[in-house]
């Protein structure tokens, strides 16, 4: 009678902190307006990111409501990159900036909304780029939901404006160099 005691408690505590975890799946292509990722500033500005850019994105996220970026911590999907899907949902930025879609796990999640951020880097992007932070909420049809049941879809995704790191031409650095010259050279006279 005891060792069925201990087991039924030690499979409810197993059940528990099993299910003391929540996920949910962002697909921006099917969430309306369909925010792509794109460029912000540089010469690709305002296109959409392509796989060929080079663009590393990642999720971050903090349980509950959060101001702060730098509260957040990574999540467990890791570096991911835009797909190859073209579709223009007439935003401006032309067509492509999607990802395929992510199961957001959040590890301790028990109840209650996540704050979550998406970040994106890579060569020629600016460490600072990342999207608004946004509140997924924590139940109803939308919702995040236990890793014991299929993920509901997120009803929303802000978008994120990539900004390139600014490089000077070539003719910058060149007249930075004849500039440096002239002025040992008249030193030198002196």
């Amino acid at each position: 009678m005891k060792k069925i005691l201990v087991a039924a408690i030690l499979g409810t505590v197993a059940a528990t902190s099993a299910l003391a975890q929540g996920h949910i799946n962002l697909n921006p292509y099917n969430i309306a307006p369909y925010n792509q990722v794109f460029w912000a500033t540089g010469a690709l500005a305002p296109n959409a990111v392509h796989a060929a850019d080079g663009v590393q994105l990642q999720f971050f996220y903090a349980l509950g409501t959060v101001a702060d970026p730098l509260q957040l911590t990574t999540s467990a999907t890791g570096l991911f990159t835009v797909n190859s899907n073209n579709y223009n949902p007439s935003l401006g930025h032309g067509g492509g900036g999607y990802f395929n879609i992510q199961d957001l796990v959040f590890p301790t999640w028990s109840s209650g909304s996540v704050t979550v951020m998406l970040v994106a880097s890579g060569s020629g992007v600016d460490p600072s780029s990342h999207s608004a932070l946004w509140q997924i909420p924590g139940s109803g049809g939308n919702g995040i939901v236990s890793t014991a049941v299929p993920a509901n879809q997120a009803n929303f995704f802000p978008g994120l404006g990539v900004t390139a790191v600014p490089v000077p031409e070539p003719t910058t650095f060149a007249l930075s160099g004849l500039g440096a010259a002239a002025m040992l050279i008249f030193r030198r006279r002196k």
